[in-house]
């Protein structure tokens, strides 16, 4: 029996059918996958990322939208406030905290694949402003009812109901002829409009018998602060 050439031989017991045997396969050509690419963000909500401004309590939703060009790749979510991580889904929702605790947050999302390649981050920044409620307002007014029946003077300039060292003098020698009575502070009506609230109150000064030594409506325009203090806005008292 004749003997076969040990090529010849391996070339016939090659596969002739052009698969991937046939030419050797991957590893033998050289041929290599397509390397792995980062994700990408295609949208994102809100458009705005600079100088965003919300009141304390107050929502913003935020989405982010990642494609991936490489198949079989799922794109993983991860949303961070102030650099702690708050969510691991495609959307989150940012409730204001109060602005006495910190009026600049800092939001960003991440995106990233399988093999843990990102895409860009993205950030945005967020101003937190205060937020006058009816409860904000009814503690200022007490807080000036007591200051008057203190007859503490420090307090309602503080507050600014007084203005001057002549105001401050003028109302300390009329208070020093009271007899110990009291101050009312009712009949109020109150507005509230962001930070700011519009307060239109009663103030009536009883003697030590209850006798009205006074009574009068005044005005008074309030401004929170953010760091919570209460108090008047500039030339915003009125009485009539």
């Amino acid at each position: 029996m004749p003997k076969v050439p040990a090529e010849a031989a391996l070339a016939s017991a090659a596969p002739q059918d052009g698969s991937p045997a046939a030419v050797g396969g991957s590893a033998a050509t050289g041929i290599r996958p397509p390397p792995n690419t980062a994700p990408q963000i295609v949208g994102y909500q809100p458009r705005r990322r600079d100088g965003l401004s919300v009141m304390e309590g107050g929502p913003v939703d935020f989405s982010v939208r990642a494609t991936d060009q490489d198949l079989n790749e799922t794109v993983s979510y991860a949303w961070f406030l102030d650099g702690r991580r708050v969510s691991q889904r495609p959307s989150w929702r940012f409730v204001a905290p109060l602005a006495g605790l910190a009026t600049s947050h800092t939001v960003e999302a991440r995106a990233s694949d399988g093999g843990g390649l990102q895409a860009p981050r993205l950030t945005w920044h967020v101003e937190v402003t205060p937020r006058m409620t009816d409860v904000n307002v009814r503690d200022w007014l007490g807080r000036l009812a007591g200051a008057w029946e203190r007859r503490d003077v420090s307090t309602l300039r503080l507050y600014g109901v007084v203005t001057s060292d002549a105001e401050a003098s003028a109302l300390r020698k009329r208070l020093a002829h009271a007899d110990g009575g009291r101050v009312m502070i009712g009949n109020e009506t109150i507005r509230l409009q962001g930070r700011f609230a519009r307060v239109a109150v009663n103030r009536t000064e009883l003697d030590r018998h209850g006798r009205v030594l006074a009574s009068q409506r005044e005005s008074y325009e309030l401004e929170k602060q953010p760091n919570g203090f209460i108090g008047l806005r500039p030339a915003a008292v009125s009485a009539r």
